[in-house]
């Protein structure tokens, strides 16, 4: 089994900091808009690409926001039942949540590969290669443009 591990903020949708989103929200398709008029949008496509990628990977998450708030966000659009033992946590220390979901997924009897594949932003996902060598490190921009497709 392959494991695909998923950032939020600027990879699903195009907000930066969806923990600084302030409910209630309205949902209009594929946008949000908060209770001060912040709006947040999936990127196009992000549907059909979580669609595809269920029938060939365990899909997780591992974000730096506070799952109180974003929580409630996937699941107004529908995503959350998509990840198994996500992690969405209020610290950048993305390695620790990738390795806890390894162990978790484990322990379920879950075998995952040899190698697994991250999707992120840019910048953050040059601090994790170190940590996981079987790691693939993908950007949200390779995302999109395989969406585009």
């Amino acid at each position: 089994m392959k494991l695909l591990v998923l950032d939020l903020d600027g990879t699903l949708w195009d907000h930066e900091d969806a923990s600084v989103l302030v409910p209630p929200s309205e949902f209009r398709g594929n946008c949000l808009i908060d209770s001060t008029g912040q709006e947040l949008c999936l990127f196009h496509g992000v549907r059909e690409f979580l669609d595809w990628a269920s029938e060939r990977f365990v899909l997780s998450i591992a974000s730096w926001n506070l799952e109180d708030k974003v929580r409630c966000i996937l699941e107004g659009f529908g995503l959350w039942d998509y990840f198994l033992f996500p992690k969405i946590e209020g610290h950048p220390n993305k390695a620790d949540m990738i390795r806890r979901t390894l162990d978790e997924l484990s322990s379920i009897g879950y075998n995952i590969e040899e190698s697994f594949t991250w999707i992120t932003e840019i910048f953050t996902s040059m601090r994790l290669g170190g940590y996981f060598p079987q790691l693939t490190l993908c950007t949200c921009g390779w995302m999109r443009n395989l969406l585009k497709n």
